[in-house]
């Protein structure tokens, strides 16, 4: 059977505030060192998608999980950077590039908190460090919405930011909101991005789509057994086919 390989999403390392609108979000940053130490006895190797290219595209049949942040918020680089790296684990953090240094912009209105993003100094630590930089768009719009010439914007000026502001390349996107279709799809890859991560539940298979890549999204409120059923198991590949 071939084995599987699975890629986690968070979002936020940290306590989620007490009116939080989606708490759920936010992975304690005790949580999250017990879940990579968790990973490490496994056996797992930690990885940024940039440095699982090999097992994602079944050229290597090491153990790996890897590990992506959404939005690139000011509380994964202090509190899940320091963790990663005493672990020995690197990650991708998907960063919002008009937003460094601000706040979660694109969802105030629907939610209460106030959520900074790293700064650009930050950033650049978080690449010194040998975690990955990839894009989450400009200004983390919905591409199935947006017209064609501003999705193109959004994805060829974000890499560009980021690659000009960092001298790395920037060549693993997320959706913003998980939201995508075959043109979008179609836009990433002309953009020249080599891979891109959904919010579709579950593992994915080496030589799967890598513009369609499935992740396992960590919810906060849950406990450790879970989080091991989730990375060891095909449990959410097989919830997804499940009749409503």
């Amino acid at each position: 059977m071939t084995s599987t390989i699975p890629i986690l999403m968070y979002h936020n390392i940290g306590l989620a505030p007490h009116n939080s609108t989606w708490p759920s979000l936010y992975v304690s940053p005790k949580a999250f060192k017990q879940q990579m130490s968790w990973l490490r006895r496994l056996g797992f190797h930690g990885r940024s998608v940039r440095d699982a290219t090999s097992e994602l595209n079944g050229v290597s049949s090491a153990k790996v999980a890897v590990i992506t942040f959404d939005d690139g918020f000011t509380d994964v680089y202090e509190n899940a950077l320091p963790i990663l790296k005493e672990i020995g684990f690197t990650a991708t953090c998907y960063f919002v590039s008009a937003c460094l240094g601000t706040y979660d912009s694109w969802d105030q209105g629907v939610q209460v908190e106030r959520k900074p993003t790293m700064t650009r100094k930050q950033v650049a630590e978080w690449m010194q460090a040998g975690m990955e930089i990839g894009s989450h768009g400009c200004n983390h719009f919905r591409m199935t919405s947006c017209a064609p010439e501003v999705c193109d914007r959004e994805l060829n000026n974000s890499k560009a930011e980021l690659e000009h502001k960092f001298g790395a390349k920037v060549e693993s996107f997320s959706y913003p909101f998980g939201d995508y279709n075959s043109q979008v799809v179609a836009r990433v890859q002309a953009a020249g991005y080599l891979s891109a991560v959904t919010t579709r539940p579950g593992r994915v298979a080496p030589r799967d789509d890598p513009f369609r890549l499935r992740r396992i999204g960590l919810n906060g409120r849950r406990g450790l057994m879970p989080f091991i059923v989730n990375v060891t198991t095909n449990y959410q590949n097989w919830r997804e086919r499940q009749p409503d």
